[in-house]
C-alpha cells in the first residue's frame, strides 16, 4: 500500500494524494499520513500554496465521506429488502437522530472509523444536508490539525538534523508498541 501511496504522490502530485485521500474515506486502509507528508513537501518547494493544499486535501476527504454515505444509503436497500433488519437500520436510526451530529463530527477523528461512520450514517439515514455539514466541519478541524502537525514535523526534519533522529525514534518506538499491543493478545 506504501508503494501505491508513493506511485500516486511522484506522478499524480497533490491529485495523487487527493485520489488516495478519497480511496481511504471510502474503507480501503490505505497509509493517508504520506498524504500530509506529500502535500507539505510539495508546500515547502512551492509547487502548491499550503492552503492550496488543506483545500484539495480536505474536498478529497469530504468527497470519499459523501460517496460512502450514498453507498450506505443504497446497500441498506439492496442488502435488506424484504426488510429482515428492520429493527437493527431502526435502532441504528433512531441512535442517529440523538446522536448523528456528534458522531459524524468526531468520528472524522479516528482513522478507520472515519468511512465506515459514513457508511452507517447513510444506512441510518441521517439527512444528507446534516451529514454534510457536520463531516465537513470535522474534516476541516482535522485537516488544519493534521497540516500543522505534519508541517511541524516537515519543518523539524528540514532544519534540525538530530531532529530526523528523533522523529525516527519515536515512529520506530510507536511502531513496536503498537507490535507488542497486538502480539500481546
Amino acid at each position: 500500500m506504501h508503494v501505491l501511496s508513493l506511485y500516486l504522490l511522484h506522478h499524480l502530485g497533490i491529485f495523487g494524494l487527493s485520489l488516495l485521500i478519497v480511496v481511504e474515506n471510502m474503507g480501503v486502509p490505505l497509509p493517508t499520513e504520506l498524504a500530509y507528508v506529500g502535500a507539505q513537501s510539495m508546500v515547502v518547494r512551492g509547487h502548491i500554496t499550503y492552503m492550496g493544499a488543506f483545500a484539495v486535501l480536505s474536498l478529497a476527504h469530504i468527497l470519499g465521506a459523501c460517496i460512502s454515505y450514498w453507498i450506505g444509503r443504497r446497500l441498506e436497500l439492496a442488502a435488506d429488502p424484504k426488510g429482515r433488519f428492520a429493527r437493527i437500520t431502526k435502532e441504528v436510526a433512531d441512535w442517529y437522530v440523538r446522536y448523528g451530529s456528534y458522531a459524524t463530527f468526531f468520528s472524522r477523528f479516528i482513522g478507520q472509523v472515519r468511512p465506515w461512520s459514513s457508511y452507517v450514517a447513510g444506512l441510518a439515514e441521517e439527512p444528507f444536508p446534516a451529514f454534510l455539514l457536520w463531516t465537513s466541519l470535522g474534516t476541516l478541524v482535522f485537516n488544519a490539525l493534521a497540516m500543522a502537525f505534519t508541517g511541524t514535523i516537515v519543518h523539524l526534519w528540514r532544519v534540525y538534523p538530530l531532529a530526523q533522529f528523533a522523529i525516527i525514534l519515536i515512529t520506530l518506538s510507536g511502531l513496536v508498541w503498537i507490535f507488542y499491543k497486538i502480539t500481546k493478545k
